[in-house]
């Protein structure tokens, strides 16, 4: 949801940003960051919605935008944002070099939410070829998916199965 500031508009992605940020200030020697972003489809920003698959570029982008972070800080992450009026919940995850030699595949990892949530992992080449979408089961490359899940209400039960997996690794 976009926010006013001062009268200034803050867009969802800068919000999503900070968040994930402060985390990791105020918790420096953490590995993984899971967390639920609000980035409703609502959001009175321009978004393209996909009926394929219920995701929105403007979900994908934000979460996407948070995995480009943690790459750089070479940290893994699991973000959710749920569609309210669509009942769907986008997921994005990424696995650290660190934790990838622990063991960790982010296929394995979004397997175990889309099993709960269900719907589809998604691999999105481009967001300028929305045209291009391909849906699999079980997509992605071994250090990062994506995925819409179909139970919007299934919510706590994936970041629990985010938390869950994670826990088995030895770090």
């Amino acid at each position: 949801m976009t926010v006013c500031l001062n009268n200034i508009l803050v867009h969802p992605l800068v919000q999503a940003i900070d968040q994930f940020q402060q985390y990791f200030k105020e918790n420096a020697d953490a590995e993984i960051y899971i967390a639920s972003l609000d980035v409703d489809g609502n959001a009175k920003v321009c978004y393209v919605y996909h009926s394929d698959c219920g995701s929105t570029d403007l979900e994908f982008q934000i979460l996407q935008s948070l995995v480009s972070q943690a790459k750089q800080l070479s940290k893994s992450i699991y973000v959710f944002s749920v569609d309210s009026d669509n009942q769907k919940l986008a997921h994005a995850n990424y696995v650290s070099p660190t934790l990838k030699e622990c063991g960790a595949d982010a296929r394995t990892w979004a397997a175990k939410v889309t099993d709960l949530v269900g719907g589809k992992v998604c691999l999105v080449p481009s967001y300028t070829d929305a045209e291009k979408l391909i849906f699999v089961q079980a997509g992605g490359k071994e250090d990062s998916a994506q995925g819409v899940g179909l139970n919007a209400d299934k919510l706590e039960d994936a970041l629990t199965a985010a938390r869950d997996y994670i826990s088995t690794i030895k770090l």
